[in-house]
């Protein structure tokens, strides 16, 4: 059910040094509470917009599914043509070719709205989507969580950026970087990531605790007889459909994930 929001507090007059705008927005059926805040500063021509959701009613929600953080009807042009994206991926195990990957990722997910080369549109979190259709550009979250009586959802940040005309991805990367703790920390370097889905000899997909670790054990001797270490490793333990989609499966991963897998993750 999408609730039908009314503004009940709007902005109070400050100072123009405040450099912020917020507003409560209220539903009562369901019962639903909206913080939105509007920040800025002159360092930057971007407007940033937070965006945080409350349960104020007696029953556990059992899912927020679709936050649509701005829908934008507009005769602008919308660039589609961001040299990030497509992806391009391999089908060699299938016996394919290289071939331009059509899926949301990169046409939708992880990447901003671009109008006119001169203003950008985005979630600040590559699972966002900035969604493009006819003349309807989008901000949309899907966090598919429960939420309990009194709980708060904090949404992705938004982003509304302007620029000289043609230098709206410039402008975009340019407020990317500013914010990435790896660039401001020096550490803007590319990273090693070992990917174990797909790894099974069989073909099977279906991740278990027990084969994870035997794996992990595996990159361990790897690292030890070559020197080469992982950044990062990724697991893949599937989600329980039971539960709130961010537990593992309890069929295959008994174990507490976290310290089931501590020691062999602070080795590789």
């Amino acid at each position: 059910m999408t609730p039908k929001l009314t503004v009940r507090n709007g902005p109070a007059r400050t100072a123009e040094d405040c450099h912020e705008a917020a507003f409560d927005l209220v539903s009562a059926d369901p019962a639903v509470t909206v913080k939105v805040v509007y920040r800025w500063n002159d360092r930057e021509p971007v407007l940033h917009k937070w965006v945080s959701i409350s349960n104020a009613g007696k029953s556990v929600w059992n899912r927020l599914l679709n936050v649509r953080l701005g829908v934008y009807r507009t005769d602008a042009t919308m660039d589609d043509h961001d040299p990030d994206f497509p992806l391009y991926l391999t089908q060699e195990h299938l016996g394919g070719p290289v071939i331009a990957f059509e899926d949301p990722i990169g046409r939708k997910r992880g990447f901003p709205s671009y109008l006119e080369g001169q203003f950008f549109l985005s979630l600040a979190h590559p699972a966002g989507f900035a969604i493009r259709k006819d003349k309807t550009a989008t901000l949309q979250q899907l966090p598919g969580l429960r939420l309990a009586p009194g709980a708060q959802f904090d949404c992705m940040e938004a982003l509304y950026g302007v620029a000289p005309e043609g230098q709206a991805r410039q402008a975009f990367i340019s407020q990317l970087h500013d914010r990435m703790l790896r660039v401001r920390r020096g550490r803007d370097k590319p990273l090693a990531i070992f990917e174990p889905f797909g790894s099974k000899a069989d073909g099977n997909f279906d991740a278990t605790e027990a084969y994870l670790l035997d794996n992990l054990a595996k990159v361990d001797a790897a690292r030890s007889e070559s020197g080469l270490k992982w950044d990062y490793y990724s697991i893949e333990f599937w989600h329980d459909p039971a539960a709130d989609l961010g537990a593992p499966n309890v069929a295959t991963f008994r174990m507490d994930l976290a310290k089931s897998c501590e020691r062999s993750c602070d080795r590789v």
